[in-house]
């Protein structure tokens, strides 16, 4: 018996889109596929400065946000079941900005 297949649109946000080569593109998978599974297929179908971003930098977290459908996904929940028609996007981590320092004496 042959294992159907869906699509999903995988969006490239900010220097992830230089890192892809693209800003969007549709990625078919088969059934049951996870965004983990999502995440390998797209690492292996790019070049070596993409594979990067994949890695974990050294404060244990990735380089970048996954949304599906416009909602957050958090790094532990990468084993979510992708269906037909999601939108994939991947957005740059956000960084910067140290604490707040106040001008006012307390």
């Amino acid at each position: 018996m042959e294992q159907s297949n869906f699509e999903v649109n995988v969006r490239y946000f900010g220097v992830l889109e230089l890192y892809a080569g693209t800003r969007s593109k549709f990625v078919r998978l088969p059934e049951n596929s996870t965004l983990q599974d999502l995440m390998d297929l797209l690492e292996r179908e790019n070049p070596p400065a993409y594979k990067n971003l994949f890695k974990q930098n050294k404060a244990g977290g990735t380089f970048f946000r996954v949304m599906i459908n416009e909602k957050l996904i958090n790094e532990s929940n990468f084993s979510i079941q992708l269906d037909q028609n999601d939108v994939v996007a991947f957005l740059p981590g956000i960084s910067g900005g140290g604490p707040i320092i106040s001008n006012n004496p307390s």
